[in-house]
């Protein structure tokens, strides 16, 4: 539409009309162009048809696209235009209108913070200080009782050990891994048995272990310390001079 009246403006003998109108529209104090009125003389044209082709428009569109009622005729040639057409004492009257109405346009944002949480997995072999030992060459050494350097078969030792995931913000699953011989086969060729159960509290003798039960697979942050109380039996198997180490392992890992 604002072409068609740019070019009335511009270039008013070639549109054919003899007189024209804008329609306009108040929209938030501002008047803007919503249609237009044009008049023309017949001329000559003895009918619409005729008419209309007069003005570049297809005659065979017209009665295909267009709604006749007596002397009027609509015609939508294009999306969102229309031309309405009648007679008025030997005038041919033009309605053209191709309205726009202003949109109302509004945004709505939404923003959120992020945070990564934390998970923290540590060992203490005074159930009070925790500190990590992520690798077998970090391990923490575990004292067990006088005796632990001197096994006959029959003789047991107990060592006490905690395990901790305090300070996280996710629960972890807890898996126990080994333990394996590091160095020498005591483990492995059935010289020592070796047996964990968890605690209520830090500590492990013979008491403890047997008021003891099996170890969690889980650690929640409600209760973030497990106590854990090992024991290590010497066999009949266990040979004269034979020295080895032992590697304990467990795994953790973060869950909602």
């Amino acid at each position: 539409f604002a072409e068609f009246v740019q070019r009335l403006i511009e270039t008013p003998g070639e549109a054919g009309w003899d007189q024209w109108w804008i329609a306009e529209i108040l929209r938030e104090d501002r008047w803007l162009p919503a249609g237009g009125l044009v008049a023309v003389d017949l001329a000559g044209h003895t009918d619409f048809a005729t008419f209309v082709g007069a003005m570049g428009l297809d005659a065979a569109g017209l009665e295909s696209e267009g709604q006749e009622d007596g002397d009027t005729v609509t015609v939508c040639p294009e999306a969102g235009y229309c031309l309405s057409l009648w007679h008025s004492d030997g005038l041919v009257l033009g309605v053209g209108a191709a309205v726009t109405l202003a949109a109302w346009n509004d945004s709505e944002f939404a923003g959120g913070d992020f945070e990564a949480g934390e998970f923290v997995f540590q060992g203490s072999t005074d159930g009070t200080d925790f500190d990590d030992h992520p690798t077998e060459g970090d391990a923490a050494a575990l004292t067990f009782e006088t005796g632990a350097g001197n096994l006959a078969p029959g003789d047991v030792v107990y060592e006490a050990y905690a395990l901790s995931i305090e300070g996280s913000t996710y629960a972890a699953t807890l898996e126990a891994v080994g333990p394996v011989d590091s160095a020498g086969t005591l483990l492995g060729d059935g010289q020592i048995a070796i047996e964990s159960v968890a605690t209520d509290t830090f500590g492990c003798d013979a008491d403890a272990f047997g008021g003891g039960s099996d170890v969690p697979t889980t650690i929640t942050t409600d209760a973030p310390v497990v106590n854990l109380c090992l024991r290590v039996t010497a066999t009949d198997s266990l040979t004269q001079g034979e020295t080895g180490t032992v590697m304990w392992q467990w795994n953790a890992e973060s869950v909602e």
